[in-house]
């Protein structure tokens, strides 16, 4: 298999409209981070507060530098005060695939 990593953020919020609009400010700057490939916002259907995000990176190192820079860059702290708790966060590689 490729050097794909897989990044899987779980998380719950305080206020889902909060986190939409907020998210949809931060999207474009992610879309430029060095080894983006693509991104998937999930909302679950069972608590409107619970979200994940499914962002798909070119290797692990490149997601854990992004990461790092998500954490530091001041762009994302209106995005991150929406965040109540991180329920997961992981980085996968991928074993089967159809």
């Amino acid at each position: 298999m490729s050097d794909i990593c897989i990044e899987l953020v779980v998380y719950k919020v305080r206020n889902a409209q909060e986190v939409l609009a907020a998210r949809r400010e931060v999207i474009p700057i992610i879309e430029q981070f060095d080894g983006f490939k693509s991104w998937t916002a999930l909302q679950s259907m069972t608590d409107e507060n619970v979200f994940s995000d499914y962002g798909v990176w070119e290797n692990r190192d490149k997601a854990k530098a992004a990461a790092k820079q998500f954490e530091t860059d001041k762009r994302f702290s209106d995005f991150a005060k929406t965040i109540e708790k991180i329920i997961s966060f992981q980085h996968y590689k991928i074993t089967d695939q159809k």
